[in-house]
C-alpha cells in the first residue's frame, strides 16, 4: 500500500491529470490507454484538503483500490492501470528517484 500525505490543497481533476502525466513520462500504456485512465482517475480522485490522505492497495495482475483518509473510495480491476499508477514512484524511470529508493528500502 502507498499512502500520501497532502500538504497542501488539491482538486482531484488536477491529481488525475498529474498521474496521466507522470505515468507517460515513464512509457506506461499507449495514448488511448491513458486517456481510458484519465476518465477513470477523474471519477475516483476527490479534492484534498491539506492533512488529506489518498492511498493505493496494489494487488499485482488484479488491480488496485483506492482511499481518501482511510475510507474507500474505488476498486479499479485493470492490472496495466494498477501497474502504471504504481509506476509513478516505483518505476526506475519515475520523476521522484529519491522516493524510490526510500520506498523499495535502498535508502536508509
Amino acid at each position: 500500500m502507498l499512502e500520501l500525505k497532502y500538504a497542501r490543497d488539491f482538486e482531484g481533476s488536477d491529481i488525475a491529470e498529474r498521474s496521466i502525466d507522470e505515468m507517460e513520462e515513464i512509457g506506461a500504456g499507449t495514448e488511448v490507454q491513458r486517456q481510458g485512465w484519465l476518465v477513470k482517475l477523474n471519477e475516483i480522485f476527490p479534492d484534498v484538503k491539506k492533512g488529506h490522505t489518498l492511498s493505493a492497495l496494489f494487488t499485482p495482475g488484479k488491480g488496485v483500490q483506492f482511499f481518501r483518509n482511510g475510507l474507500p473510495l474505488a476498486k479499479v480491476d485493470d492490472p496495466e492501470l494498477a501497474e502504471a499508477f504504481m509506476g509513478i514512484w516505483l518505476d526506475p524511470k519515475t520523476s521522484a528517484p529519491e522516493m524510490r529508493r526510500e520506498l523499495i528500502g535502498l535508502k536508509r
